[in-house]
């Protein structure tokens, strides 16, 4: 079974971003919490995170400068 890795538009109507806690919900018990539109599944095997638009930029841009040091730490040696 080939794990897969993938990024698709979450279409439960009560779920919070796993990064920042943005709602895509308001609250029935008062949390001041950043409210979405909408947010993300990213989807690595297993696992599922839920993430915001800002979230999700924020991991793709880490992701990409992990692998660009990464590459770039290999043609140094």
């Amino acid at each position: 079974m080939a794990r897969e890795i993938s990024v698709t538009e979450n279409i439960e109507s009560v779920r919070s971003c796993n990064g920042c806690g943005a709602a895509n919900f308001d609250s029935t018990i008062g949390f001041k919490r950043k409210k979405v539109d909408r947010l993300w599944d990213l989807n690595i095997g297993s696992a599922v995170l839920a993430l915001c638009d800002d979230c999700l930029v924020k991991v793709i841009a880490e992701c990409s400068a992990a692998l660009a040091n990464a590459k770039e730490n290999e043609t140094e040696e």
